[in-house]
């Protein structure tokens, strides 16, 4: 049976002594705000070490959109893997609903069987108001005054996480490539070097998927080079408007592409290969001159650390899935370990 309580965060509870020497060691020693991942991995562990916790789930839906409900517009941009996996999709659905019903203000929680579940706002970032849900089966239930400071401090660390980036950006116009606006080669090593650091600290995986796209050498030919720039424009703007935030997009040169998908399974990284490539075999191309045109790509899947455990070596395995498919005859996916199965 379903049972919940619902509150603003507030100050009033008085919090064990040791509860609230924990959150001080986490805030003082452990917390990590320079990146949006690493926000949510050191709140994570924090929980986790604590209290037991679940993997820690965050959603995000827009600010500006009232016309439709969270239910119709939420994504999951953290632990995406762990969704209906740790916490059942029933209780996510349970949790979504009552934010529907609280139009995202303070906190919820509610409990089924021997969980416990809690879910709480995180603050706003660029157009989105996050938050999270995360279950314990600890008897004692954990103080709205511990959310309360938690919940400050992710929102504060948004904005810190955002101010980081933003300096990032702005000091790295060389990684930008000047024809698509995505970053470039030189960026995905240094960012493929900072994954596998983070790896080394939170033990999350995380999936390369390696594009090409298919007879390009003809559309170049037959049309020349700046319809081939158009295409490789176009397909950028795709890329941005199906990936998610939390996605790594990269032109690694020519009309070869990279995305990497943060702590991510390899089959599911496969099933998101296979989602990109229907969404651009069925994306009408409108080029200057020509209309209405259609192309396709190849994409190899390769996870880290399953497949390769330095930046070089999953490069050139998703690299070689990549070819593979085009040599199993174009527009597929193929993933890293399937040729030897």
């Amino acid at each position: 049976m379903f049972g919940f309580k619902k509150g603003k965060l507030s100050s009033k509870d008085k919090v064990p002594t040791r509860e609230f020497v924990s959150l001080l060691e986490f805030l003082l020693n452990e917390a990590d705000d320079r990146s949006f991942e690493g926000l949510f991995l050191s709140v994570e562990r924090y929980l986790q070490n604590y209290y037991q916790a679940s993997n820690l789930l965050v959603f995000s839906t827009p600010t500006n959109d009232k016309t439709r409900s969270i239910a119709d517009s939420y994504r999951t941009v953290f632990n995406r893997e762990k969704v209906g996996t740790e916490i059942p999709n029933a209780e996510v659905a349970m949790a979504i609903s009552m934010w529907d019903e609280h139009q995202l203000e303070g906190s919820i929680s509610f409990s089924h069987e021997r969980d416990h579940y809690y879910s709480f706002v995180l603050g706003d970032w660029d157009g989105q108001r996050y938050f999270c849900l995360f279950s314990t089966t600890s008897e004692k239930a954990i103080q709205n005054e511990i959310l309360f400071y938690l919940s400050s401090f992710v929102s504060k660390g948004l904005r810190t996480a955002y101010e980081w980036r933003a300096l990032k950006e702005e000091n790295s116009l060389i990684h930008i490539d000047d024809v698509t606006g995505l970053y470039n080669q030189r960026k995905l090593i240094l960012d493929l070097n900072e994954l596998i650091t983070l790896y080394s600290r939170f033990s999350k995986s995380f999936v390369v998927l390696f594009i090409d796209i298919d007879h390009f050498k003809d559309v170049n030919d037959n049309y020349g080079h700046l319809v081939g720039t158009q295409i490789l424009k176009e397909l950028s703007r795709v890329f941005r408007d199906k990936m998610r935030d939390t996605d790594y997009i990269y032109r690694y040169g020519g009309d070869e592409f990279v995305i990497i998908l943060p702590d991510c399974s390899s089959s599911t990284g496969h099933k998101i290969g296979e989602r990109l490539l229907n969404i651009i075999r069925n994306h009408t191309f409108e080029l200057d001159g020509i209309g209405d045109f259609k192309l396709s790509v190849s994409i190899g899947v390769a996870s880290f650390p399953k497949d390769s455990g330095d930046w070089k070596g999953i490069l050139e395995i998703a690299d070689k899935m990549m070819y593979s498919a085009k040599h199993q005859g174009r527009s597929r996916v193929c993933l890293a370990g399937q040729l030897f199965e």
